[in-house]
Parts: C-alpha cells; structure tokens; sequence
C-alpha cells in the first residue's frame, strides 16, 4: 500500500494539500532527518562530520528561505558555529534576526547573545538586553539569566532605554504571533 517511487511518494505529498501544508510536510521530514544524524553524532551539532552538516545545511536553506522560522535559527546556528558552512557570524545574526522576528525564543536569546558580544553586529547592550528580555518573557531560561547580567552592565538610563525598546520589539514581533 505504500508508495513504490519517487514519484508515487511526490504525488501522496502533494495531493489535496496548499502550499503551506506541503512547506509544513517538508519541514518535518527535514527536521527529521536532520534530527536522526544530530541524535546519532550527539548533542546538537558538535558530534556532526562535515557530510552530516552540510546537508543538514542543504535541507535547512530552501526552508528558511520560504520563512520557516525553525530553519531560520538552524541556519543561524550553523553560520554561528562553522557547522556545515564556514563561520559568518553577520549571517548568523542574518538568520537569527529573521527568526526572531517572528517571534521564535531561542532566535531572539541568539540575538541578543550576538549583540552582546558584538558578534555580527556592533556591540549594543541595549539590543542585547532587549531580545534578551524578550526571549525570558516568552519562557526562555538563559534569556533571564542573561538579562540579569546584562543589566549589571548598563546604567538607570540605559535599562530604561533598553525596556522601551524591548516593548516595541514585542510589539512589533511577539504580539503579532500570539
């Protein structure tokens, strides 16, 4: 009963299903494969080889192109690390911006991670704590302890700039996907 090729297998994906659905399908299967190498090598990419990561690379890039915001923050990860691609880290913040800004926590840490460090981007305490803030607000745990660190850095001034600025980042960003 199971589809014998390729094409059968293409046919069973697409039938009766919109374009969104079909993106869907396809991000789980690659979140799939994806997943069984990362579980086989171990946690996270640091056991992959480079094979294993390129073409997780390879899976990640059409889906994060279409606006996929879990490919998006992969794609972050590996140009953040080197995995799969040569280490960029303004492609890096590149992808973790755009996942971010759909309201995807572990982009929005990234992020604020990346300012903070003034990888990518110029360092700016106030970015970094206002993504950061925002990723705690939606449950994220490294986001509140780097919030609380961060802001032993920054003057009653600059904290009360940053929480403006984060309100209008949740605005704009997190409200919109709630």
């Amino acid at each position: 009963m199971w589809p014998k090729s390729r094409r059968q297998w293409l046919a069973t994906i697409n039938l009766g299903y919109n374009p969104q659905m079909r993106a869907l399908i396809a991000t789980l299967i690659a979140l799939m494969l994806f997943a069984t190498t990362t579980v086989a090598a171990g946690a996270g990419t640091e056991g992959l080889t480079t094979a294993q990561a390129q073409k997780g690379f390879r899976s990640f890039k059409p889906l994060a192109e279409q606006g996929n915001p879990l490919a998006q923050f992969n794609l972050g990860n590996m140009y953040n690390k080197g995995k799969g691609v040569p280490e960029d880290h303004a492609k890096a913040v590149h992808w973790y911006t755009k996942a971010a800004k759909q309201g995807y926590a572990r982009a929005q840490f990234s992020l604020g991670l990346m300012y903070a460090k003034g990888e990518g981007v110029p360092e700016n305490d106030l970015r970094a704590y206002a993504w950061s803030s925002i990723a705690a607000a939606r449950g994220h745990a490294k986001g509140k302890n780097f919030k609380e660190i961060i802001v032993k850095l920054m003057t009653p001034a600059q904290i009360a700039e940053a929480q403006k600025l984060s309100s209008e980042l949740w605005e704009k960003y997190v409200l919109p996907f709630q």
